[in-house]
């Protein structure tokens, strides 16, 4: 095949894998069947084994003659006993290679060497052309025909080795080799069919990624289902990305090469059939796909030259199947010749037809052929015994039935295993004659090259008859056994109208998967089975949601296949069924990912809702209550604060991860004792693991297995997410379990100070284990949770105010005239000027609202059904709160998008206490969530934001850099929302900053002293 197609980007086309990865195209033990004999008073059982072919080697072993009659006696009829040369089975296999490459006359070995040397010339002429047009994709389609020799030595060497007469290390035969070969064929020409049917899936995303009105965020993620890189179609995939340069040229090379691989093809499939040889079966296909892919790659340049070049991945896919088709069935057929199955099911019946033309017409004749049976046919002994006939001019043989007909295929050649019952009082002559006459008209009707052995066993009227019948349930027969008298017509004809019932049934279900049910919110329109899967983006959907909710309404659903996901962006509806009814709203859907396979069901953010979220939740709380925070926790907050500012004042280009250092220091002392002073170590680690884990825990990151389970089951080959998700639980665990480990440590040594996981520690020590539910992984995580939680909610808010200040210089001028009015140039804000610095509080609720963290909150799932108004909720329906799209409501908040406080005016109070207000309206914000789920350090977070935000504009004055206008809307993608990086001059607002801060850093120096081993 050759490449028609040089694409510019990075995106193969399908025609380019045709070329590069194209098709590809034994053992033999025989069970030795018990020929058993036996004689009961003048029955004469006879068997009688002949070897068609003659061996050459001088110890070949003769039929064994029968053994006399002899009364309740049962004999073998023969055993062989054989020994194995001093040769090996290697040395024969290379024997066979150079026979075949030397020149063989066979038709078999002469049609193989005829396609070996066209892939040959094949590899030669494309590799020139390749060269002379400049075309790296011609070259590799060049080596590609040369890796094609490869199923023409398979083909070679097992059909010349399956064609090698027995020997005394084979007494049956080779004819297994060839069925090794062509198992062998089969699996090339199935992997090259995965492997190109893989690549026109991942191409066909990226095409259709390009085209308009289709979800590229989507299609990327389906995109990341069997591989773990991208092929960016999702990354602004456009039409100068994609573009293709066609070479007219190419379409000679494809043409000549679908002609020679089409005759090879009708060649090689006419001596497969003449020799009876299914590994020239499996070359041919090989042969025929290889044309198949040329001229899937002409179809490629037809379809770019008319603008459709969705038909490039189209037609590899339909390729792709149909090879594998071809492979599945050549490797089957090679599977039941290696287990002696039956290969071709018209054989027992045309035996049985042979074996009854010979018998006497006088005799009763006999049932018809069934397959009922494990030895293909059964037939009952005549109900009077029947003399033995006299010697007949016609030849009539005296054959009463056809118990059993075996038939093994070796390759090429078949061995027939066939079992007679005759009439007593037979003499040795007459048996005889009968087994000479079935064994020669077997040979005479399907060919002697083709049976290798015949063994004919005959048995005595009368005697027992062993057949080896498994039990057959007879469908008619049960059915007469209830009483209905159906023949067998109406019995199929029944079972095919249930099926076609059940199908029905089934189809329309799956129709109606994705359909919205009338009692539901209304929304986007759905198709069926997907529902708005395609619709939904995969970054950035808090902005698509508040889009439809400005058409459908504060509460609209959607349909994700099978599963019904409402999205709530009105503040009563909030209320109402994520605060009020938060004892049924509370629970999380499954989440494979995120808590199976991360956190082991150890995350408070992903855990369900039950005993063990209650206990956990109840552990953390009882900590980060308004009085710790004031009693003891604030004093930490000031020390880091006042460390944060230093650090930016003697490296503001580094202010953002100095923020990031102060927020995750808080938490560290808080919650394990220990100080984070500096961004290198633990504060680092941190957020080397919050990264992935808020990458791979987004929507769409993942393939959606929580939609179709059955994608958890995928290999992991298949399945690249699979390792990522594990790596960061090692990385999660890692961390958070070594973080717990130091406090153990520094317990064992007497140390013991007033943090969280010291009371942890105490509860699980207490009575001799503590809770159950608190093993060392829940420990860990206890502590992992809130890190994660106050490092990188609080940073990203004080992140995004510094970007306000660049963006809307008027609000830090407001603020540092409020703050100077209050706290002079003398010192720096503390908490005591909370009630002072009214306009510094609007500036923390108004961040809260213009940049908040989780801009859609965290799904919750309903454990019962709930009525909503007219609508009906059911159970099992994941609820998100769109928390961008109640902050972003123009009504309510006029100019959604300027960074305005004086919004906040009449909101006096804190954030915890507007939310635990009865009324719809009564929250200022939703930054911290609802219900039952909200933020359990939102007492922290509070007081963090108004000192950093106070201290900041008493410090500093923050200003755009000129060369670097700051965008902002430039934030991350995912369920955790944080400003990108962005260039501004942060400077000291006079000489008195440097000598403030400085003592007031030297005075927090007492406090970090309690922390500090």
């Amino acid at each position: 095949m050759l490449l028609l197609v040089q694409r510019v980007s990075r995106h193969s086309s399908t025609a380019t894998l045709l070329l590069l990865q194209h098709q590809r195209t034994s053992f033999f033990t025989l069970s030795h069947q018990r020929h058993s004999t036996t004689t009961h008073f003048n029955t004469i059982i006879m068997s009688s084994s002949t070897n068609l072919r003659q061996r050459p080697s001088a110890k070949s072993t003769n039929t064994a003659p029968a053994s006399p009659p002899s009364p309740n006696r049962s004999h073998s009829s023969h055993s062989h006993s054989h020994s194995h040369g001093g040769h090996s089975h290697g040395e024969e296999e290379a024997t066979a290679l150079l026979s075949a490459l030397s020149g063989s006359t066979d038709p078999g070995s002469r049609i193989t060497l005829i396609g070996l040397a066209a892939n040959v010339g094949l590899t030669g002429v494309k590799g020139a052309a390749g060269f002379i047009l400049g075309s790296a994709a011609l070259l590799a389609d060049a080596a590609h025909s040369g890796s094609d020799l490869l199923a023409d030595i398979v083909t070679l060497t097992t059909y010349r080795m399956s064609r090698k007469p027995v020997s005394d290390s084979h007494p049956y035969g080779y004819g297994k080799y060839e069925s090794l070969g062509s198992l062998v064929v089969s699996f090339l020409l199935i992997g090259t069919a995965l492997g190109i049917g893989l690549h026109s899936y991942h191409l066909l995303l990226t095409t259709l990624s390009s085209m308009p009105h289709m979800n590229a965020s989507l299609l990327a993620s389906l995109d990341a289902l069997p591989h773990g890189h991208s092929h960016g179609g999702a990354e602004g995939a456009g039409a100068g990305d994609d573009a293709e340069i066609v070479d007219p040229r190419a379409m000679w090379f494809a043409a000549g090469s679908i002609v020679v691989k089409e005759w090879l093809y009708r060649a090689t499939l006419k001596v497969a059939k003449s020799e009876h040889s299914n590994v020239l079966l499996a070359n041919a296909f090989h042969h025929r796909s290889d044309a198949f892919g040329s001229l899937v790659a002409v179809g490629a340049i037809g379809g770019a030259w008319l603008g459709y070049p969705v038909l490039d991945p189209l037609g590899g896919l339909l390729v792709s199947g149909m090879i594998l088709k071809q492979g599945a069935g050549v490797g089957i057929t090679a599977l039941k010749e290696l287990t002696d199955q039956i290969t071709d099911p018209t054989l027992p019946p045309r035996v049985h037809t042979l074996v009854a033309s010979l018998r006497d017409p006088t005799l009763p004749p006999l049932p018809p052929f069934t397959t009922r049976s494990s030895t293909s046919l059964l037939s009952a002994p005549s109900p009077t015994p029947v003399a033995p006939p006299l010697p007949s001019s016609t030849g009539a043989l005296p054959i009463l039935s056809i118990p059993s007909i075996r038939i093994f295929a070796s390759g090429p050649s078949l061995l027939l295993d066939i079992q007679l019952v005759l009439p007593s009082g037979l003499t040795l002559r007459e048996a005889n004659r009968v087994e000479r006459e079935v064994r020669e008209k077997c040979v005479e009707e399907l060919g002697g090259q083709r049976v290798r052995e015949v063994v004919v066993r005959l048995v005595g009227e009368g005697e027992e008859v062993d057949t080896d019948t498994h039990i057959n349930i007879n469908m008619q027969a049960l059915l007469a056994q209830a009483g209905l008298n159906l023949s067998e017509q109406d019995v199929k004809l029944s079972l095919i109208a249930i099926g076609i019932v059940l199908l029905g049934y089934v189809g329309s279900k799956a129709l109606r998967m994705g359909s919205r049910e009338a009692f539901l919110p209304p929304g986007p329109k759905t198709i069926p089975i997907l529902g708005n899967l395609l619709q939904l983006p995969l970054e950035y959907t808090h902005l698509q949601m508040t889009k439809w909710a400005a058409e459908y309404g504060p509460i609209f659903s959607l349909k994700l296949a099978n599963q019904t996901m409402i999205v709530l962006t009105g503040p009563s509806e909030v209320k109402e069924l994520l605060d009020r009814r938060s004892a049924t709203t509370s629970d999380r859907p499954p989440l494979h990912v995120a808590n199976e396979v991360i956190t082991n069901g150890k995350h408070l953010l992903a855990m369900g809702y039950g005993n063990r979220w209650r206990l956990v939740r109840r552990i953390m709380h009882q900590y980060l209550t308004v009085r710790m925070c004031e009693e003891k926790h604030q004093f930490v907050q000031a020390a880091e604060s006042t460390q944060m500012i230093w650090d930016v004042l003697n490296q503001p280009t580094d202010y953002y991860n100095r923020v990031r250092r102060y927020s995750t220091g808080v938490i560290l002392s808080i919650v394990y004792g220990r100080r984070g002073p500096s961004w290198k170590g633990v504060v680092s680690d941190l957020y080397e693991v919050m990264d992935p884990w808020s990458e791979i825990v987004e929507t769409g990151a993942t393939p959606p297995m929580d939609i179709f389970p059955w994608i958890k089951k995928l290999p992991n080959f298949l399945s690249p997410w699979r390792k990522k998700a594990q790596k960061v639980r090692q990385m999660e665990l890692e961390l958070y379990g070594s973080l717990a480990s130091e406090v153990k440590t520094r317990r064992s040594k007497g140390i013991l100070r007033d943090s969280l996981m010291d009371q942890v520690f105490d509860m699980q020590e207490k009575d001799g284990g503590g809770e159950p539910l608190l093993d060392d992984e829940q420990v860990a995580y206890i502590g992992g949770v809130l890190l994660e939680g106050g490092s990188d909610t609080t940073s990203s808010l004080t992140l995004s105010f510094l970007l306000a200040c660049c963006a809307f210089p008027e609000v830090l001028a407001k603020a540092q005239a409020e703050v100077d009015s209050v706290c002079g140039r003398g010192r720096m804000p503390d908490f005591g000027d909370f009630d002072s610095l009214p306009y510094i509080r609007m500036c923390v609720k108004e961040v809260q609202r213009w940049r908040p963290v989780v801009i859609t909150a965290f799904p919750h799932y309903t454990t019962k059904d709930e009525r909503y108004k007219n609508y009906i909720i059911p159970k099992g329906t994941i609820l998100i709160g769109n928390t961008y799209g109640i902050h972003f409501d123009p009504v309510k908040y006029p100019e959604p998008n300027v960074f305005r406080p004086e919004r906040f005016a009449d909101f006096p109070l804190s954030a915890p206490e507007y939310a635990a207000m009865s009324g719809d309206e009564s929250r200022d914000h939703y930054g911290y969530g609802w219900g039952r789920r909200i933020c359990v350090g939102l007492h922290i977070a509070e007081r963090s934001m108004f000192l950093n935000i106070a201290r900041l504009v008493w410090a500093f004055n923050i200003t755009e850099d000129p060369a670097h206008p700051v965008d902002i809307n430039n934030y991350s993608p995912g369920f955790l929302s944080a400003p990108r990086t962005f260039k501004c001059n942060i400077t000291p607002r006079d000489d008195k900053v440097k000598d403030v801060v400085g003592a007031e850093f030297e005075a927090a120096k007492s406090v970090f002293k309690e922390y500090t081993d």
